[in-house]
């Protein structure tokens, strides 16, 4: 019995001892595959290093055979009408001698998302607060100042040029022809249409007599309805806005409302427009009731992130919503905004409210004022010496005043609008400080 597991014991120190040796074999075999590779490697990548340093040298030493038509790969890119004319005018220059230099110079006019500004005179995109085509009078024109293109200053201050749109149906008016001043305010009276002198306000501007206001030859007031909060997000009513409602419409004034938005959906949207009709209820409002941008400065925003077509939807459901109520609709912007924050082919519906501060008003308010100055002379009995000088007085004026007029009358937006906030430091009797004055091309109270 012990013989036999002697024996067992033998079998099993037998098994475990071929399998330790099978397993030392295979290892040495591992072993040996690997150093082969490994040495295989190296002279692979000493071959190779080799060989990138002999082109390297060659470059470096040859001479470079490259032609501008070796380069020419741009044809398989789409070029975007609104960079189209930079493009060219690139392919027209005189050709670089260096061939990278002008690889460099292509690639970043491809990359550029808008075409920068190319004037002389930096002093065209200092000034801020004034109209952005009010910074185009007497400076060197841009070179795609075509009639094609509208220039849009942004809030870095730097111009992009936009492509106007054909389909949008455009600004017919003839401002050289009607747009005229009387007593500080603008007046268009063309043969079709005649214009209404408008105002918008708001608590800011304090107690208003709008008798008064109605005296001075304005004919309806914008009032501010509300605001939504930039930050927190919450509407709420304008400090004045009963006020000015019930006394503007005592004084026989046609108003409208205005809500200043910071809405970020379509809901908001629809809030904001359900508030202003409510706001509304009391009165006979008229005139359009407007969604106003107005931009927020020096602070962020809750509306800074959204995309246009964001913008767009929001401007569209406020429009929808007032319009389901019978009212009138109308989008309130700067000439800016509209351009470049809003598509406006899906706004064709609804009137705009443009803000754009009006070219050669001062001109035209110093014509009409030496106007004045003539009639009385000519009214009154004086001697002839008077009138003459009078007479050459007025023609040195008038020469002056040719050689000041600007290239435009009025402002350069180019698609249609109803109103018109022309003047934000306008001066009206009944109104303490300053006052945005206003034009309307539609008569509201009587559509």
């Amino acid at each position: 019995m012990l013989n036999r597991n002697d024996d067992q014991n033998e079998a099993k120190k037998m098994v475990l001892f071929c399998i330790a040796a099978a397993s030392m074999v295979l290892l040495l075999f591992l072993v040996v595959l690997y150093m082969h590779e490994n040495k295989n490697t190296t002279k692979h990548v000493v071959k190779e290093e080799k060989k990138l340093a002999q082109e390297e040298t060659e470059i470096e030493v040859g001479k470079s055979n490259l032609v501008s038509d070796d380069l020419d790969f741009w044809d398989m890119y789409d070029k975007d009408a609104k960079y189209a004319k930079e493009l060219e005018e690139e392919e027209n220059d005189e050709s670089v001698s260096n061939d990278s230099n002008k690889i460099k110079d292509l690639s970043n006019s491809m990359r550029s998302k808008s075409t920068s500004s190319k004037t002389k005179n930096t002093d065209e995109d200092e000034d801020m607060s004034e109209s952005s085509m009010n910074s185009r009078n007497g400076k060197d024109r841009d070179e795609m100042d075509d009639g094609k293109h509208i220039k849009v200053m942004g809030e870095d201050g730097k111009a992009a040029w936009y492509e106007i749109i054909e389909d949008l149906k455009k600004n017919g008016y003839k401002f050289e022809d009607y747009l005229t001043s009387d007593n500080g305010l603008l007046k268009y009276n063309a043969p079709d249409i005649k214009s209404k002198a408008g105002i918008d306000v708001s608590g800011y501007q304090g107690s208003i007599e709008f008798d008064k206001v109605k005296a001075a030859g304005i004919d309806y007031a914008m009032l501010k309805v509300a605001q939504r909060g930039y930050e927190t997000g919450i509407i709420t009513i304008d400090d004045k806005f009963v006020e000015y409602a019930t006394n503007a419409t005592n004084a026989g004034l046609p108003i409208g409302l205005y809500v200043t938005t910071q809405a970020i959906t379509d809901v908001e949207a629809v809030e904001e427009a359900n508030f202003a009709v409510a706001a509304s209820a009391n009165y006979n409002v008229r005139y359009p009731i407007a969604l106003d941008y107005t931009a927020v400065t020096n602070d962020t925003a809750r509306t800074d992130k959204l995309t246009n077509k964001e913008r767009t939807d929001i401007a569209k459901k406020f429009c929808e919503t007032v319009k389901s109520y019978g009212k009138i609709p109308a989008i309130c912007a700067t000439r800016d905004f509209l351009i470049s924050s809003l598509d406006l082919e899906d706004l064709t519906e609804y009137d705009i409210w443009l803000k754009d501060k009006a070219v050669t008003a001062d001109y035209m308010i110093v014509n009409h004022i030496e106007d004045e100055e003539e009639n009385k002379s000519t009214s009154s009995n004086s001697t002839s010496s008077k009138s003459s000088s009078s007479e050459k007085k007025s023609k040195s004026s008038s020469s002056e005043r040719e050689e000041e007029k600007p290239d435009y009358i009025g402002t350069d937006y180019p698609y249609k609008f109803s109103l018109w906030q022309y003047s934000n430091s306008g001066t009206i009797n009944g109104i303490n400080g300053s006052v945005n004055l206003d034009l309307s091309f539609v008569n509201y109270a009587e559509r």
